[in-house]
């Protein structure tokens, strides 16, 4: 008996290709919701908290601003540094040690804020004086993802023609032919 010899695709590596275009894919479709989220800040969707200021801690390096709020209840609260870049951090550094500040985190972040004590704060503000707000945040936020947005859906397209044309490759469909016609497709005279 003779053992059948097995054909192989003329792309083995098609399959592979596929799976991980498609992962890629959805990784960027992923990131896309997750970075649109991030903009959507509300009431509904964040919790209020109020503490005491122990520590104002303003760090700047050539392009960026870290700040950083220590409470008398040891948490520390982080303003995102693209948040932190646009904010007058003269009014936060005037906080004084054993004033209060009322501060807003999302929900999806809270048991982690109370597990850990830290945590990126969407809104800032005294009995007195709001440093932001969560429409400020939002606006802020938004002029800096804008390009990620766009990328990652564009990255997205990208992932999604190279599944496709891996998809073609494995059932040997050709787009596009190179070489020339075979004598039976050319027109007689």
């Amino acid at each position: 008996m003779r053992k059948k010899k097995r054909k192989l695709t003329p792309y083995p590596l098609s399959p592979y290709l596929l799976a991980l275009f498609l992962l890629l894919f959805f990784g960027m479709i992923g990131l896309y919701i997750i970075i649109s989220a991030e903009d959507q800040q509300s009431e509904a969707n964040t919790v209020e908290y109020t503490d005491t200021v122990a520590a104002v801690d303003v760090t700047q390096t050539e392009n960026d601003v870290h700040l950083e709020i220590v409470t008398e209840s040891n948490r520390r609260l982080i303003v995102q540094t693209s948040v932190a870049n646009q904010l007058d951090r003269s009014e936060i550094q005037a906080l004084q040690p054993g004033e209060q500040i009322f501060y807003r985190i999302g929900k999806t972040f809270q048991q982690t804020f109370e597990e850990a004590g830290m945590a990126n704060i969407v809104a800032l503000r005294t009995e007195d004086q709001e440093f932001f707000s969560l429409d400020d945040y939002n606006q802020y936020v938004r002029e800096i993802l804008g390009q990620g947005k766009i990328a990652c859906l564009v990255a997205a397209a990208v992932f999604f023609l190279a599944s496709l044309y891996c998809v073609l490759r494995i059932r040997n469909v050709t787009l596009f032919s190179r070489g020339k016609k075979k004598e039976q497709d050319l027109p007689s005279h």
